[in-house]
């Protein structure tokens, strides 16, 4: 399997908006843990450690307890559900200590590599600023202009039909 990495040139009102959202942990490891010490590896069973440890969770333990629990309500009331000698029952007890190996597998698989990229983040952080011939404010996003348009207005109102001022646009066809 082939992984690529993309590097995102952000102003700054665009950093400010990424790290107000979710996702800015990711964001700051690719800016810094240095190439050469970033583990695709290591990123992978993160993933599929910590998904696959809550799929265990919510399929051997919550999803059945609950179950189980919703038919004890169902059938005895809410109160006797809800009951400490219920919630200590056998069965309850069963399902919870069969939680363990999701647990460990999150834990162990998911959240330990990522604890360590992050320590690889903050111990070899890198440097990168940005070049001093790169403009200040750099696009994420270029606006395409048909070629042979002077004035990108005038390109948008030819291909809608529309001008700002009300008049109507000359069709593609009739420019010289």
């Amino acid at each position: 399997m082939q992984a690529y990495r993309f590097a995102l040139d952000l102003t700054p009102a665009q950093e400010r908006s990424v790290l107000a959202h979710a996702g800015a942990a990711r964001v700051a490891h690719n800016y810094l843990i240095p190439d050469e010490r970033w583990s695709d590896r290591l990123a992978a069973i993160s993933f599929w450690s910590l998904n696959l440890g809550l799929a265990w969770m919510s399929f051997a333990t919550l999803l059945p307890a609950g179950a189980l629990q919703l038919y004890k309500v169902v059938d005895a009331g809410y109160a006797d559900g809800r009951s400490l000698g219920y919630l200590q029952g056998g069965t309850n007890m069963f399902l919870e200590w069969l939680r363990l190996p999701g647990d460990v597998v999150f834990m162990v698989g998911g959240v330990v590599p990522l604890l360590w990229m992050t320590y690889l983040g903050i111990r070899y952080r890198s440097r990168r600023t940005r070049s001093s011939e790169a403009p200040a404010e750099t696009l994420l996003f270029t606006e395409v202009v048909p070629t042979g348009a002077e004035d990108p207005d005038l390109a948008v109102a030819a291909a809608t039909g529309t001008v700002a001022d009300g008049a109507e646009a000359a069709s593609p066809e009739a420019a010289p």
